[in-house]
């Protein structure tokens, strides 16, 4: 029997930069979320350092508003360590720390979890991370204030 839409999940890929576009739509039957999981977290992972090897000044000196509601309690403690906050930093100091590197590390501890549910929340993260990391990208070079 053939299954039927019910019976798989959708996955669209799409990244777009001045240098390639890539766009692909796979789907995976409810009994292959290895695969699922597997390249999902492939596509992150390489999207993320092929964007950082690209507009690394951008995010180094992105403003990332509003990052603690994008993480979850249990994720705070290790958003600090990877931004390299010194101990007891609170969010309204988190602009002199190094945030992207911190919601890189919350993406890929998401990825680690292998569910479903992570998974989309680390594509929800990442596509937030990147949006405000590229905000100021239409400039010539990034400014330091």
């Amino acid at each position: 029997m053939t299954p039927g839409l019910a019976d798989r999940i959708l996955v669209w890929s799409y990244s777009d930069t001045e240098v390639y576009t890539l766009e692909s739509c796979d789907w995976y039957s409810v009994d292959s979320y290895e695969q699922l999981h597997l390249s999902a977290s492939q596509f992150i992972g390489n999207q993320l350092d092929l964007f950082y090897a690209e507009f690394s000044e951008w995010f180094n000196l992105a403003e990332f508003p509003d990052v603690e509601q994008q993480l979850q309690a249990s994720e705070v403690a290790v958003f600090l360590q990877a931004a390299g906050a010194p101990d007891a930093t609170d969010f309204s100091s988190i602009e002199d720390c190094n945030c992207f590197s911190g919601l890189c590390a919350i993406i890929r501890q998401r990825l680690v979890q292998r569910s479903l549910e992570q998974i989309k929340l680390a594509a929800e993260l990442f596509n937030w991370t990147i949006a405000r990391g590229l905000a100021r990208c239409d400039t010539k070079r990034p400014r330091r204030y």
